[in-house]
């Protein structure tokens, strides 16, 4: 079976985190004017929960420039991620999945 690119595994991680509903889990394509580098998708999770998530082809790695950004916002508190493969996507889904489950516990 063929590597999937890079496209395909964001295409994967979008739906599936699409599939929790708009209302708990919002995903948006992230894009700064001017500032390069940044992670390709900001993951908003209810309530009030931010992630981002650096997508790469199989096996890829970041840029250098990109792993200054995904230093500064870890050192921020944030929480990024590297996608490379469908495996790392569900691996993300179940994070995503376990702080919305933390969200009705506290609710």
């Amino acid at each position: 079976m063929a590597r999937p690119l890079e496209s395909e595994i964001e295409k994967y991680l979008t739906d599936k985190l699409k599939a929790f509903g708009r209302r708990r889990v919002t995903v948006w394509k992230f894009t700064v004017p001017a500032v390069r580098g940044v992670p390709d998708r900001i993951i908003l999770i209810k309530p009030g929960q931010l992630l981002f998530a650096e997508l790469k082809r199989p096996g890829g790695k970041p840029r250098k420039l990109q792993v200054k950004i995904i230093k500064d916002l870890r050192a921020m508190g944030f929480e990024v991620y590297v996608v490379d493969s469908y495996e790392s996507a569900d691996q993300l889904v179940e994070i995503v999945r376990d702080k919305l489950k933390e969200d009705k516990s506290n609710g």
